[in-house]
């Protein structure tokens, strides 16, 4: 869990997904893999720390 929130905030993904945004547009920002990055965002709705609607993504209110 340690590594996973490295990279949560190595990317910056609290700060940049506070509001409903897509992956595509949090890849742009971070310069990463949209497709990887979808990945890791859809682990951390199914960990309960993002929310998903769609295709966009938010932290979730208590992560």
């Amino acid at each position: 869990m340690r590594e996973l929130t490295d990279v949560i905030t190595a990317l910056g993904l609290t700060e940049r997904a506070a509001d409903w945004t897509s992956a595509g547009d949090l890849a742009r920002q971070t310069s990463s893999s949209p497709a990887l990055l979808r990945e890791l965002l859809n682990q951390l709705v199914t960990l309960g720390l993002f929310d998903r609607d769609g295709m966009r993504y938010r932290v979730a209110a208590h992560g």
